[in-house]
């Protein structure tokens, strides 16, 4: 099996489990201070759902990047989604005070995963970049989605609304202003 990392040749291995050629990679890229992105095995990308025999296993190639690269590129990714779910958002609140619950719940399903998303890039952000600005707002982004659940589980829905309207929305655009700043300014 032939390993390489960040396109160069790291090792021609034959006898070594997958478990101890994992842990030689991640020290090897952890000396680095380097990051995994992604891993191919045999020329497909490898996630959680890959079942390749490790007998068959002919070349794994793994793409580093830095945590500061990473972050950014994360950054840019919620600046051009977070406005979309923003949208989605506002038509959810929309369809709860006009009465359309169902409607506005089947979003609010959809919108769910945005949100969860939203909250491990805080999560993660804050690893890298552990200022008081950024765990402020994330402490804020929590206490209103516990907010906003207690809402549901009393089916109050225009409450919902108002927390999602006049607190979420304003929060995740605090947010994603935060992330401008930090991709403009380079401070990772």
């Amino acid at each position: 099996m032939r390993v390489t990392i960040d396109g160069v040749e790291y090792k021609e291995l034959s006898n070594t489990t997958g478990d101890l050629l994992w842990e030689e990679i991640r020290k090897t890229i952890e000396k680095q201070n380097r990051l995994i992105h992604q891993v191919l095995v045999n020329g497909d990308l490898l996630t959680e759902n890959t079942n390749i025999p490790y007998n068959e296993v002919e070349l794994v190639e793994v793409d580093t990047m830095s945590p500061q690269k990473l972050l950014l590129d994360t950054f840019q990714s919620a600046i051009e989604y977070l406005p979309r779910l923003i949208e989605g958002i506002s038509q959810i609140s929309e369809h709860f005070r006009s009465g359309a619950e169902g409607e506005g719940v089947k979003l609010y399903l959809q919108a769910e995963g945005g949100l969860n998303w939203n909250t491990q890039v805080f999560q993660n952000s804050l690893v890298f970049l552990p200022t008081q600005t950024l765990q402020s707002l994330f402490v804020r982004y929590g206490e209103i989605l516990n907010e906003i659940l207690m809402a549901w589980k009393n089916q109050d829905y225009i409450s919902v609304a108002d927390l999602l309207e006049y607190e979420l929305i304003p929060c995740m655009q605090e947010w994603i202003e935060y992330m401008k700043q930090q991709r403009e300014e380079h401070i990772l």
